[in-house]
């Protein structure tokens, strides 16, 4: 009368941030040069050292939620921009 189930196991794999984010490496070097910001002013703006912006913009390393906060803060630009997510300039002032 019921059809026949068989039972499948379900793995559920976590998507982490980090699979986006490491794509943001691309944009920050943009936005520095279009800036004509050093990563040394860079570094001495968001209270960084100028090797870890280095290895932020060679994906030698990631930055955690808070810093990626403050470098979109820094250039004013959404968190959306920074990983290539959206096609904009980026600027929240600018009417899409």
């Amino acid at each position: 009368m019921f059809p026949e189930y068989t039972i499948l196991n379900i793995y559920i794999i976590p998507i982490r941030y980090t699979t986006v984010k490491k794509q943001y490496d691309v944009r920050l070097k943009e936005l520095k040069i279009k800036r004509g910001i050093s990563q040394v002013k860079l570094a001495m703006d968001l209270n960084l050292s100028r090797n870890t912006i280095s290895r932020y913009e060679t994906n030698q390393r990631e930055a955690d939620y808070e810093t990626l906060i403050k470098i979109a803060d820094y250039f004013n630009v959404s968190l959306d921009y920074l990983p290539e997510r959206d096609r904009f300039s980026g600027d929240r002032r600018e009417a899409p």
